[in-house]
Order: structure tokens, then C-alpha cells, then sequence
């Protein structure tokens, strides 16, 4: 569970990924992410533990995997596929997952 300042951190670090990386359809280097996850904590003031900086980087990601899952549900849609798969029924056909 993610105290009041780590979600705080974590949208600020969504908001600076986005400002910084915009609409670009690509992985971010692992150095590009360290850069984002610094930025939102200098803007919120935060010192980071280990155990806080995995809790908040968790976070982050479980959202853009979230995210990711939407945007493709909404192009299949697009497309007039009716039932775009998830990622846990994408896993278990052993197709890949962004």
C-alpha cells in the first residue's frame, strides 16, 4: 500500500513521462525512467527509500501496463474486433504483452 507522498510521486512521475517522452510509441530506456522517477521526486520534494522507490516504480508500471490494455482494447475496437484479448488471456496463449 502506497502512503498519501508516494501517490503523489506517482502521478507526478506519470505527468513527467508524459511531458518528456510524449506520444512516442517506444520503451523508454531504463536511464530515461531514473531520469522521470528523479524529476517527480525533486517536484514533490520526496527522498526516496529503496523500499519506497520499488513500491512507487510497481505503481507506475502497473498503470501503463493498465493503460496500454485500454489503448489496444480501444483500437481493436477501432478495427471492429469484438473481442480484443487481455493481457492475462494474451500470457496464457503465449502471445507477447507490451
Amino acid at each position: 500500500m502506497l502512503t498519501e507522498n508516494e501517490n503523489k510521486v506517482v502521478k507526478t512521475m506519470l505527468a513527467v513521462m508524459t511531458e518528456k517522452l510524449g506520444g512516442t510509441p517506444r520503451r523508454p530506456p531504463p536511464t530515461e525512467i531514473a531520469h522521470c522517477f528523479a524529476l517527480a521526486c525533486e517536484r514533490c520534494d520526496f527522498i526516496a527509500t529503496e523500499e519506497s522507490a520499488n513500491r512507487i516504480l510497481q505503481a507506475v508500471a502497473a498503470q501503463l501496463v493498465d493503460l496500454t490494455a485500454t489503448v489496444d482494447r480501444l483500437k481493436a475496437r477501432r478495427r471492429g474486433e469484438v473481442h480484443a484479448k487481455k493481457p492475462a488471456e494474451k500470457l496464457a496463449a503465449g502471445e507477447s504483452v507490451p
